[in-house]
């Protein structure tokens, strides 16, 4: 059964609840569109510069191994950490 705009609208009106479920259909049917959406041009972004991306990944990493280093080389148990790498770098 096909409904008219102007119909439609008139049963929403008497109907509240109605109008609730199709507001919330309709919202959410616009957020999933966005989502596919923003995926979307996240894959042609990828596609027009395929290593654009993988710089900032690899920045990240860089940036997460200095902090574990940091945090490891910072809980030491007394002794000169430079000592320790020398020894490492001897064996």
């Amino acid at each position: 059964m096909c409904l008219k705009k102007n119909k439609f609208k008139e049963l929403l009106e008497d109907y509240p609840d109605a109008r609730k479920f199709y507001m919330n259909r309709a919202w959410a049917r616009r957020s999933e569109f966005r989502r596919r959406a923003k995926k979307h041009e996240r894959k042609l972004k990828n596609l027009q510069n395929p290593g654009s991306n993988k710089g900032a990944a690899n920045k990240k990493d860089k940036k997460d191994k200095a902090a574990k280093r940091d945090s490891n080389s910072s809980g030491s148990s007394g002794g000169n950490s430079s000592d320790k790498k020398k020894k490492d770098e001897k064996s």
